[in-house]
């Protein structure tokens, strides 16, 4: 229902994306809170109203209920119990919906533009003497534009409560970067060169020898300021990137890039909207430092190598690009004036500082006119000796920026260990689904790669804080003062603690990880001997079929012999007519009955012998037909040779009668397999072989040919066969000489030896015949020993199985 009247039970509750540090409604137990952390480990904050804020509300006019209504339901809603909106994160965007069907992307995390002219500016501390001036942008600051005196003011709750005057803006954040990497980006940026800087692009140019090169609008300009060829380079960037017509943004701003991994982003505000340096809102500064921050974080990208790219996005788990940044504001004065702890009112000016600085740590006065504000993403310092205090700030800013990585480092780890609890309950479930093994194999991998980008950012960072020592200030109360609120070597003391720790999480997170590649061995030593078992209980199968095959086999031929003897016997019963009960004719009696049946023992012994003499033929008969069907031999060669052109392919298929074409088609290439007969016996030494050929005609190479001929009617050896294949392209000027045969084979040699197999073959010594490889490789290896010519060995040929019991090799 509207919020006309407070209900009586108890709302869900609301996640909000921060834990407030203390404020009006909390304290006072109108709201409860409750944190509670993500998948990621992230923290969240749940909100909910109590039964005593339930009861505050029903003293509120009904006016505030309207404008919550208008925010939180569908525009002029005719059944507020179905037209409440909830928020929803599709991955890109936050997404409000209602159970009705309305929806619309939510414009609460879009940042206003704003016009503003900034100029490069770094700490004198991070220049040299002889560095080149910095670029001064102050000319430019009246092209934002006027403000309009006919626009009208603000909305109560949006007026400035905050300015600053001569405000520069510095940006820290920790990388990786060792000496290689600053001796290597120096190199990269001309450092070295008499046209230094210039625009840069993290794209690669794939086609290098192509004329153009297209790349999206919006690029960044180098100049080189001063460098040091091992420890430091000092540059300025001119970020162009398109905006509308009505935002005018010259972002011009300075980088340090120091080989311990501090990296700081400088840049001095030369106005923002209608004001000029002078009256600066902190309320509109907090635009331009997110402009600041994401900017900054595309042009770390173009100049990062891939290797820190892939480790930042580690431990940024892919959300790199929105790492945040400790932000410094140093300003000459703040408006209006007040002690350092009333600021802290819980109130406009406390939220607008919040924006730029996260939650408020600490407020002191340095003096009777410096401020220091300390909070969790940044500091702020106002008034006319914050320039001198640099030196001291901005060592405390690169220890806070390394805390700040250490802190996203601790967070990526535990997701590592969470990432290795569920991979080991995946090796527990891995027998239920074929596919879980391959998942778990993946898993293991991908994060023993994360492991070793840890170990090796850990090193960086204890590296990074080994030469990392407090500068020296003066002895004035300012700078004793200064020193005691930040208290710079305690927490350097505590940075160098948590990076021991962080070293330990990332050993047991290795051990851990080394003890799953070892479970992973074993489940997949287990899954192999499983299939070990398989094969073998297979094979036992197939040994005691093809023994029982044999028994049958021998125990039919045994059957054979004897239906043999029977069909013996039976001719020679009907041989005179004898067993038609009718008296044998006179040349019976004459020829077979007095010489063979009536001597004792002689019909007998010729019965015998005529069986035997039967039983004989009749298995060289078998023997015969056996022998003519186990002829046919199937060589496989995988050559991998480049075809000279596709004109002369085209000439070499013309001559043949294809009997089928096949085309497999995808990334790596395109294959065509091509399938005929040949029709000439005498090329092929007595035989017409059946040939099928791989070709990829994408990049035009000869993959592989099979060839099935009959080994009882040719010639030709295993190493013939190909060689005449590839002999038959030569002719057809479809493949080079050089590229079929190799260097050492000369013309006409391949034609000599192939009459040299021809002639074996008619002589009928095809039994002792030498392969005419071998005859070639003769000839050849004496002209080497006499010119000192490589040898190329044999193509690649397997020979497979046939019909029957072919020869294999």
């Amino acid at each position: 229902a509207p919020l006309t009247a407070p209900p009586l039970a108890r709302p869900p509750l609301i996640p909000a994306p921060t834990f407030p540090r203390g404020g009006l409604l909390s304290p006072q137990e109108l709201v409860n809170a409750l944190s509670i952390p993500s998948e990621d480990f992230q923290p969240i904050a749940a909100f909910q109203v109590s039964l005593k804020g339930l009861q505050f509300l029903k003293t509120l006019p009904n006016s505030l209920f309207e404008e919550v209504n208008s925010f939180v339901y569908v525009p002029q809603a005719p059944h507020y119990d179905t037209e409440l909106l909830e928020s929803r994160f599709d991955g890109e965007t936050f997404v409000l919906r209602s159970r009705s069907g309305y929806v619309r992307a939510s414009k609460v995390t879009e940042a206003e533009e704003s016009s503003y002219v900034t100029s490069p500016s770094l700490p004198v501390s991070l220049r040299t003497r002889w560095g080149k001036p910095l670029t001064n942008n102050n000319a430019k600051a009246g092209q934002v534009g006027v403000k309009d005196i006919n626009a009208p003011p603000p909305p109560k709750g949006q007026q400035q409560s905050l300015s600053l005057s001569y405000v520069t803006n510095l940006l820290g954040e920790w990388i990786p970067i060792g000496a290689n990497n600053i001796v290597a980006l120096n190199e990269r940026l001309g450092s070295f060169d008499r046209c230094q800087g210039g625009m840069f692009t993290n794209l690669t140019d794939k086609n290098p020898t192509d004329t153009n090169f297209k790349v999206p609008v919006g690029l960044t300009g180098i100049r080189i300021i001063d460098f040091d060829q091992v420890h430091f380079v000092n540059f300025e960037a001119d970020i162009r990137l398109p905006e509308d017509d009505s935002v005018v943004q010259i972002e011009h701003f300075a980088l340090h890039m120091n080989r311990d991994g501090t990296v700081f982003y400088g840049m001095k505000m030369e106005s923002i909207e209608d004001v000029i340096d002078v009256g600066l809102s902190v309320d509109a500064l907090c635009r331009v430092v997110i402009d600041a921050i994401e900017d900054s974080s595309k042009i770390m990208d173009h100049l990062m190598t891939s290797y820190q790219r892939s480790a930042m996005n580690v431990v940024f788990m892919g959300d790199a690009d929105s790492r945040s940044k400790f932000t410094v504001v140093i300003a000459d004065d703040i408006m209006p004036k007040k002690p350092a702890k009333a600021y802290m009112d819980r109130g406009p000016c406390e939220n607008e500082m919040k924006q730029i600085i996260g939650n408020i740590l600490l407020a002191e006065d340095i003096g009777e006119l410096d401020v220091l504000i300390i909070g969790v993403d940044g500091i702020l310092m106002a008034g006319p000796s914050a320039v001198a205090f640099e030196p001291l700030v901005l060592f405390y800013v690169a220890l806070a920026c390394r805390e700040n990585f250490v802190r996203s480092f601790f967070q990526r780890i535990f997701v590592l260990i969470d990432t290795t609890n569920k991979i080991r309950l995946l090796m527990e479930q891995y027998y239920i689904d074929p596919r879980n093994l391959e998942r778990i194999r993946m898993a293991v991998t991908e994060t023993a790669r994360d492991i070793i980008y840890l170990e090796e950012i850990v090193s960086f960072l204890e590296e990074s804080v080994k030469e990392l020592s407090p500068p020296q200030m003066p002895e004035d109360s300012k700078s004793q003062r200064l020193q005691a609120v930040l208290n710079v070597e305690e927490a350097a003391a505590n940075v160098r603690l948590r990076i021991r720790d962080l070293n330990k999480l990332v050993e047991g997170a290795a051990n851990q990880i080394a003890n799953l590649q070892d479970a992973v061995n074993k489940i997949d030593a287990k899954m192999l001997e499983r299939e070990f078992r398989l094969v073998q209980a297979n094979t036992k199968v197939l040994v005691n079929a093809s023994a029982a095959n044999e028994r049958a086999s021998a125990a039919l031929s045994v059957m054979n012999i004897v239906l043999a003897g029977n069909f013996a016997f039976d001719i020679v019963d009907r041989v005179g007519g004898t067993s038609l009960n009718m008296a044998p004719p006179q040349w019976c009696m004459d020829f077979i009955i007095t010489p063979l049946l009536l001597p004792s023992g002689m019909w007998f012994a010729v019965n015998m012998a005529w069986m035997a003499v039967l039983c004989y033929v009749l298995v060289r008969l078998m023997r015969n037909l056996e022998n003519k069907a186990s002829g046919p031999i199937k060589m496989y060669a995988r050559l991998n040779k480049k075809l000279k052109s596709e004109d002369g392919l085209l000439t070499f298929l013309a001559t043949k009668v294809t009997a089928g074409t096949t085309t497999v088609t995808n990334a790596q290439g395109s294959m065509k397999e091509v399938e005929w007969r040949e029709e000439d016996p005498e090329k092929w030494l007595g035989a017409t072989p059946y040939i099928e050929m791989v070709v990829d005609d994408r990049y035009w190479f000869l993959i592989s040919v099979t060839i099935t001929i009959d080994s009882k009617t040719t010639s030709c050896s295993e190493e013939d066969l190909v060689n005449i294949f590839l002999q038959d392209l030569v002719f057809s000027e479809a493949m080079d000489r050089r590229e079929a045969f190799g260097d050492e084979v000369q013309a006409g040699e391949i034609e000599r030896a192939l009459a040299i197999s021809k002639m074996q073959g008619a002589a009928g010594t095809s039994g002792q015949k030498t392969s005419m490889l071998n005859w070639l490789r003769g000839g050849a290896r004496a002209r080497a020993q006499n010119n000192s010519v490589p040898l190329a060995g044999p193509p690649a040929v397997g020979m497979g199985m046939g019909m029957g019991m072919g020869k294999t090799i």
